[in-house]
């Protein structure tokens, strides 16, 4: 083999080990999916963990969003909106998480309540 040849070979190989730890970092945290089970949008929905909040939009009736998140310590999922009322309730998630856990939560959210929570976390 050439020194070219070699070099090509490592230098790819390099790039796709760089590549899967990317995708694995990219990979950590919580996916935490949350489903408007209201008949009214929730505006400017928001998920908050510990030391981290995250900016998920309006969520129409009947969608669903998802972000993976990444809490600085011990923490459960709070969700914040502005409902129809412009209020701003603030709804607790009962699941818990921790920096470095992984895994799904997911969330079926009316305007005044969590109605359903399925929660799978476990630490890395």
């Amino acid at each position: 083999m050439s020194r070219r040849t070699t070099v090509l070979v490592v230098a790819g190989v390099i790039a796709l080990f760089a590549a899967v730890l990317v995708m694995l970092y990219l990979e950590r945290g919580v996916l935490v999916t949350v489903r408007n089970s209201d008949a009214r949008a929730l505006r400017s929905l928001e998920v908050h963990v510990t030391g981290r909040s995250y900016n998920l939009g309006d969520l129409e009736p009947g969608a669903s969003r998802s972000v993976r998140v990444n809490p600085r310590g011990e923490s459960h999922v709070e969700l914040r909106f502005r409902d129809h009322l412009g209020k701003t309730p603030a709804l607790v998630v009962d699941c818990y998480l921790e920096a470095g856990y992984s895994g799904t939560i997911a969330v079926d959210v009316d305007s005044e309540r969590v109605r359903k929570v399925n929660c799978s976390t476990y630490p890395n």
